[in-house]
């Protein structure tokens, strides 16, 4: 078997590729649309019925999640599967930017009045002291 060495002016000419070592990217999506933000969710009973109820829909555009395959077949239109490993699988979901970031506020609001009600009970009581620190949030 004889070897082909690249010359230093035909390296600019190979493709991109990740060497056999290096970490694979199993879950990136590549193509996705700005309008919305996209999430793997796990296929478990209830599961994508719940994320279908708030606004949630399944992914059937052309995208690629994860490093390139071979034999990963996908009709156009089909929902886009991902093999999770352990016999575990997952659907792409996206739900629009503006929903999400209403639910984040919400979430947000949420989180601020528990923390008022520990911080209030604190302040009640006689013994010990309750710090909250979110860290560069405010």
């Amino acid at each position: 078997m004889t070897e082909k060495v690249l010359r230093t002016g035909d390296r600019a000419k190979r493709p991109d590729r990740t060497p056999i070592h290096e970490a694979r990217d199993r879950l990136t999506i590549k193509g996705k649309d700005p309008a919305f933000v996209y999430r793997i969710v796990k296929d478990k009973p209830g599961r994508i019925d719940m994320f279908l109820a708030a606004g949630y829909e399944v992914v059937t555009d052309d995208v690629q999640v994860g490093d390139k395959k071979v034999a990963t077949p996908g009709k156009e239109g089909s929902p886009v599967k991902i093999n999770l490993g352990r016999n575990e699988h997952g659907y792409l979901m996206r739900i629009p930017r503006e929903w999400f970031e209403e639910d984040q506020k919400a979430k947000e609001l949420e989180l601020k009045a528990r923390e008022e009600q520990m911080v209030q009970k604190a302040k009640q009581e006689t013994y010990g002291k309750l710090e909250i620190n979110r860290g560069s949030q405010t």
